[in-house]
């Protein structure tokens, strides 16, 4: 299984094999953790116009490179 990625330093799309899946399962813990944490430091404060409550949402571009997305098996014959 590739992955297609366009890495500034060779200005060219390239194929980078995915090594093995992600797991994210000690997520959950750490947040009840904190959330735990944080509810027992608050005591009877009022946080509802708390600066910390506010959701930001990012522009986050689809894409940064300058040349359009090759297909993946182009990319992928060419790797290899």
């Amino acid at each position: 299984m590739y992955k297609l990625v366009f890495p500034k330093g060779k200005k060219k799309w390239v194929a980078k094999p995915v090594k093995m899946a992600k797991s994210f399962s000690y997520v959950l813990d750490l947040m009840e953790d904190i959330f735990s944490i944080n509810n027992d430091n608050i005591d009877d404060k009022d946080t509802t116009d708390d600066e910390y409550n506010k959701i930001v949402h990012a522009s986050i571009p689809k894409n940064i490179a300058p040349i359009p997305r090759p297909s993946r098996e182009e990319v992928i014959t060419e790797h290899g």
